[in-house]
């Protein structure tokens, strides 16, 4: 008799079977061993180690929408909607590294069936921050950038949170997230200094530029009056 407990014993193994063998590595036998029941029983689970895959890939895509969804209702603003979007993102790529590395580097091993259904998934989150950013724009709000090379940097800078974030570093997990959108949204630099410095350098740019057309213009008088 099926059993959700069981399923979900096996699932939670093969996600601790993968994230240290990997995919390939990690077999069924393997599996089976650390749960301690049979071959016979697993197949009344999954069709095969590839439907295992799509369904522990398959359970993270879905907390990734109930929190995108959260992120969307929870806000009208295109800028509220965005930030609180990549606070939650970053936060699941921090929390689930295991399911997040199972998914970065293993996805490739589906089927193509099931791997057509992943990329349908991936497609939808991309569709998803660059609606976000192109309402940004329409509001007149977005810098004169192009919206693909934005949403990719996006997850450029959230995805690879799961290599590097330690639990007992430094940082939450909330406040690596708060962090990462302050930077996306911000940047590095302080512009307000920078737009002071540029002004004062600015003004001693045309400060000479103004000496060098009186020099030129002396100059020229000179050679006029045959100096």
């Amino acid at each position: 008799m099926e059993t959700s407990g069981t399923r979900e014993r096996f699932i939670k193994e093969a996600i601790d079977l993968f994230y240290k063998k990997g995919f390939v590595k990690g077999s069924i036998r393997n599996l089976v061993k650390s749960v301690n029941l049979t071959n016979a029983v697993f197949y009344n689970y999954f069709k095969n180690k590839d439907h295992l895959l799509y369904e522990i890939v398959e359970r993270m895509n879905k907390e990734y929408f109930r929190r995108m969804n959260y992120a969307l209702s929870k806000n009208d603003d295109p800028f509220d909607r965005l930030r609180e979007m990549v606070f939650q993102h970053t936060c699941l790529a921090a929390e689930t590294k295991k399911g997040v590395k199972i998914f970065f580097e293993d996805v490739s091993q589906l089927s193509p069936k099931f791997r057509a259904k992943i990329l349908d998934q991936e497609k939808n989150m991309y569709n998803l921050f660059k609606k976000q950013i192109s309402d940004l724009e329409k509001k007149g709000i977005l810098r004169p950038v192009n919206k693909t090379v934005a949403t990719f940097c996006c997850f450029a800078m959230i995805n690879w949170a799961w290599r590097w974030f330690k639990e007992s570093g430094e940082l939450s997990v909330e406040e690596v997230a708060e962090n990462i959108a302050d930077i996306f949204f911000n940047g590095i630099l302080n512009t307000e200094k920078i737009y002071k410095s540029r002004k004062t350098l600015m003004k001693m740019r045309s400060g000479q530029e103004n000496q060098n057309k009186l020099s030129r213009l002396k100059l020229k008088r000179g050679k006029d009056n045959g100096q």
